[in-house]
């Protein structure tokens, strides 16, 4: 395989990764903005913490 390709979907990858993250950051931080929201079941919103505060 060539090196640009290679390149292309390291590139590809990191900025899925990066979409996915902002995305599960966003619904996070709507789901705590009020008391009574809904957007996540909690079973999501502990997989959602669990994943962002791995060590």
């Amino acid at each position: 395989m060539d090196h640009k390709r290679i390149g292309r979907r390291y590139l590809v990858t990191a900025g899925l990764f990066f979409v996915l993250a902002g995305l599960s950051a966003l619904a996070m931080r709507t789901q705590l903005a009020r008391p009574d929201a809904r957007l996540l079941s909690p079973r999501s919103t502990t997989s959602c913490s669990r994943c962002t505060a791995r060590r």
